[in-house]
């Protein structure tokens, strides 16, 4: 999984969607992940790779062999409603997947095969923002990169406490919890074009992002970073520091390195806090953006996943990767 290439809202975006629909309700999902806050847990770490199922934000349980699959009949010939996580259907790299409540996947699919009805849509471009499609919102989130062309975009449906959205399929998601709007973690961006999304921790001893950003020298290169907010640092880590080495106090997994790699980050953290005022990611609850993803698990800690790699860390227990 990395930063998806393609131009969605080209005439291939999700042009089969309709024909695999009769279809969709077979498909299986990947195995999903259980990732944490770590500012006060007290159980194993998680790392990612492997499947856990937070039952609520609350949840510290620890993580089982459970993952999230599309929906089967119940018997009496109507679909069974999808759970968060679900992939109901994919296309063309993309994944139409079930982001809050439960919806059955024959209609998922079908209300974003309505919203991005290629016939309607010029090469390049991107859906109409917002609009009514089969008694849902929909809009598109815009992935930019930092105003380098091609922009790609998620497209995002809700309906009351239900919601939909479309991600790279080769995203790993690190819990089956439920997926926030990615518009409302963004930090920075280019116009209507996103390009950070950050969160804090519950426990408030972590702030985490997922960056869009091609040009690494001036400022975080793309992928997912966390930063400890107070002064405990990443235990097991001796990284250098001004005069000497230390504890690191940051972790980068990003499209330099072959896998996520501490660091120390002197007051780069206070300057998103103090100066962006992220929003709080609930444990079990689960950030997508660009490729990315992170969760918080109370006993774990923050598990991120990006292009393939993934790392749990956590204050009292380190830092895993994968």
């Amino acid at each position: 999984m990395s930063n998806v290439q393609a131009v969605k809202g080209a005439p291939t975006r999700l042009s089969g969607l309709l024909t695999m629909m009769a279809g969709v309700l077979l498909m299986t999902s990947c195995s999903l992940v259980a990732g944490g806050d770590g500012g006060q847990e007290q159980g194993s770490t998680s790392a990612p790779g492997g499947s856990s199922e937070p039952s609520s934000a609350s949840a510290t349980e620890e993580p089982s062999d459970g993952g999230a699959t599309s929906s089967a009949s119940d018997g009496g010939g109507t679909a069974a409603p999808a759970s968060v996580g679900t992939r109901c259907a994919e296309n063309d790299g993309w994944a139409v997947v079930v982001a809050q409540g439960e919806v059955d996947c024959a209609t998922a699919a079908s209300v974003i095969a309505d919203y991005e009805d290629t016939e309607d849509i010029a090469p390049g471009g991107r859906p109409a923002n917002p609009e009514s499609v089969q008694g849902w919102t929909c809009e598109p989130i815009i992935f930019a990169k930092m105003g380098f062309e091609p922009d790609t975009y998620t497209s995002w449906c809700q309906s009351g406490q239900r919601a939909i959205m479309t991600m790279d399929a080769r995203t790993e998601l690190p819990a089956t919890g439920t997926i926030r709007k990615p518009s409302d973690f963004s930090l920075h961006g280019l116009g209507d074009k996103e390009a950070h999304w950050g969160f804090m921790s519950p426990s408030g001893s972590w702030y985490c992002g997922l960056v869009d950003n091609p040009r690494p020298e001036d400022g975080l290169p793309s992928g997912a970073h966390c930063f400890v907010i107070d002064s405990t640092g990443i235990p097991g880590t001796d990284v250098e520091q001004p005069g000497g080495g230390g504890t690191a106090t940051a972790v980068s997994l990003d499209d330099t390195v072959a896998t996520a790699e501490p660091y120390y980050s002197g007051d780069l953290a206070l300057v998103f806090v103090l100066e962006q005022t992220p929003v709080t990611l609930d444990y079990g609850e689960v950030l997508y953006a660009r490729g990315g993803a992170c969760t918080i698990d109370r006993e774990a800690g923050v598990t991120c996943t990006y292009g393939g790699r993934g790392f749990t860390v956590s204050t009292h227990r380190g830092l895993s990767t994968s």
